[in-house]
Formats: C-alpha cells, sequence, structure tokens
C-alpha cells in the first residue's frame, strides 16, 4: 500500500505543482493526521522535492 501511495503522490506531483492536504487525504485514503508524516517519509526517499505549508494545509512540489 505505500509503495502504491508513493506512486500516486509521484504522479500528482508531475500534475500538480501545488497539492492541498485535502486532496492528499481524499487521492490517497490518508487520514488528516497522516498527510505531513506521508510527505517527510515520500521526500526521504528522494523521489519527489517538495515542502509542505502548514498554514495553507498544502504541499508545495519543486
Amino acid at each position: 500500500m505505500a509503495k502504491m501511495r508513493l506512486l500516486t503522490f509521484m504522479g500528482m506531483a508531475v500534475e500538480f505543482k501545488e497539492i492541498s492536504f485535502d486532496t492528499m487525504q481524499q487521492e490517497l485514503q490518508l487520514e488528516e493526521d497522516q498527510v505531513e508524516a506521508f510527505v517527510i517519509d515520500a521526500v526521504r526517499t528522494k523521489m519527489v522535492y517538495c515542502k509542505i505549508d502548514q498554514t495553507q494545509r498544502k504541499v508545495i512540489v519543486r
């Protein structure tokens, strides 16, 4: 399941440069409190480069 989520996230990152937490929750079937941890884990793989904007609740892909 983790690999499928990562692949889905990578596909989203190619298409969108900004992804809201709500979109990530829906597309990746994550709980609200799991989104940030998932993004951190994704960045650790070095397959995607992004940062978290906590105030606007979105992920910005570089």
